[in-house]
């Protein structure tokens, strides 16, 4: 009967996914001085028909990742689809662009354990595929890694991870946990603890798209360290973001936020340590060797004991004497830029402004409580829609008569708790208000 048919089915697929872990793990045993396994010999003291074994291991492995945190039940085909169709709409240009058809040849999937391994039709799709970290799946956001026994040192120069072109992950809206070192990896220090990860990434993109963000956590509680590492989408707004947001204080806290240059070598241990979050450099250290499929995904690791000092201070000590006085956005000459207009953040939510009579109600409170501080000209709300992406969603813009009375208001209002959350108030550009760009 059905029943009988299902179970028939699921024990072939439990079987299916026991070889390919099988396989998997026998893969790592022959990956000999590659990294791949405990093998006692090298490479090179190997007959060239294991040889041929190991670079055929290494090729499959290569071919496959992990995809974690799956939808409760998925189906292979649905998983199958969504990556044919994700590949396709974030295909990078020119001559790394992603070939016609599907990229997935066969899903793995364990569905009591939400996990699959996804097999691709060539390395290189395999490993653009590992920009998809995070992505939404059914309202899902997924894991993905490699499988245990992968070793990118094992593959040809043109199959490794570095010189495969990276998926335009910005047309998917996702947001990299993988800051890559570079003249534009930002660091923020000072965080409020309070703060969750959505929380951060809405105040940093003010200043623009993420396009990598990655906040420190402890792994036992998984609760925020207080500091993170970011990169925007456009290079160009690095050092406005620097300028506008260094010397906020929010609450009792103060961040600093700078380039970050791992030039020393207590830096680069601890880099070396995290791959993730911080960017490590090397093959072995690239993130898709911190995913292990037979363990599910390896969390963020302690750093407090190979942190270097100068990420656990605040700012340059001319930074550091910024109080809430200070303003959030400054020149290229360091001093102060008034605005008339404030953007207020984690005021409200989506959920908040869908109701007409409850929209209504808070711009109307918004109003009375910023009528303290001087005459408000004009309050901006942008609310939800359903068939675009709202720019400056959950953001709230007061227009005051003159600057002075913006800066009172934003010293009064900086670091307020409301519904729980603790309000960010920010100088906005005026031109760009006038222009309703609320990006």
């Amino acid at each position: 009967d059905k029943s009988q048919l299902q179970q028939l089915q699921l024990q072939s697929n439990l079987q299916q996914l026991q070889n390919l872990q099988s396989s998997e793990f026998m893969a790592g045993l022959l990956g000999g001085a590659g990294g791949g396994g405990g093998g006692a010999r090298g490479d090179s003291q190997l007959n060239p028909t294991e040889q041929q074994a190991n670079f055929m291991h290494a090729t499959r492995a290569s071919k496959r990742i992990y995809v974690g945190n799956l939808p409760h039940n998925v189906t292979e085909d649905e998983i199958r689809i969504f990556f044919n169709n994700t590949m396709i709409a974030a295909k990078p240009d020119g001559s790394g662009a992603v070939e016609e058809g599907d990229s997935v040849t066969n899903v793995y999937l364990n569905a009591q354990k939400r996990f699959a391994f996804v097999e691709f039709r060539s390395p290189q799709e395999a490993t653009q595929a590992m920009d998809l970290e995070g992505i939404q799946f059914y309202g899902e956001s997924l894991k993905i890694g490699r499988p245990a026994n992968y070793n990118p040192n094992l593959l040809p120069e043109e199959l490794r991870p570095d010189n495969v072109a990276k998926l335009n992950t910005s047309k998917l809206g996702i947001v990299s946990n993988f800051v890559p070192n570079g003249a534009n990896k930002l660091y923020c220090g000072g965080i409020p603890y309070s703060l969750t990860e959505e929380q951060v990434k809405e105040l940093l993109s003010t200043y623009g798209q993420l396009r990598a963000f990655f906040l420190a956590k402890d792994q036992n509680t998984g609760l925020s360290k207080g500091y993170c590492f970011f990169q925007f989408e456009d290079a160009s707004v690095t050092d406005s973001a620097i300028q506008g947001l260094n010397g906020i204080k929010i609450g009792d806290r103060q961040l600093a936020v700078r380039r970050h240059t791992p030039n020393t070598p207590a830096s680069a241990m601890m880099m070396g340590a995290q791959g993730v979050g911080m960017g490590g450099g090397g093959d072995m250290l690239n993130p898709s060797m911190m995913a292990n499929p037979l363990n599910a995904m390896i969390t963020d690791g302690s750093m407090d004991s190979v942190l270097p000092q100068s990420l656990q201070s605040a700012a340059p000590s001319s930074s550091l004497q910024a109080n809430h006085d200070h303003d959030a956005s400054a020149d290229a000459d360091g001093e102060e830029t008034h605005s008339n207009v404030l953007v207020l953040l984690q005021m409200v939510t989506s959920d908040d402004l869908k109701d007409d009579e409850e929209y209504k109600e808070i711009v109307e409170d918004i109003r009375d409580e910023c009528s303290n501080f001087g005459t408000v000209q004009s309050i901006t709300i942008p609310r939800p829609h359903a068939q675009q992406q709202v720019a400056g969603l959950g953001k709230v813009f007061v227009e005051f008569e003159a600057v002075n009375q913006a800066k009172n208001a934003r010293n009064a209002l900086q670091g307020r708790t409301f519904e729980n959350r603790t309000v960010i108030a920010m100088f906005f550009d005026p031109q760009k208000y006038a222009n309703k760009d609320f990006s």
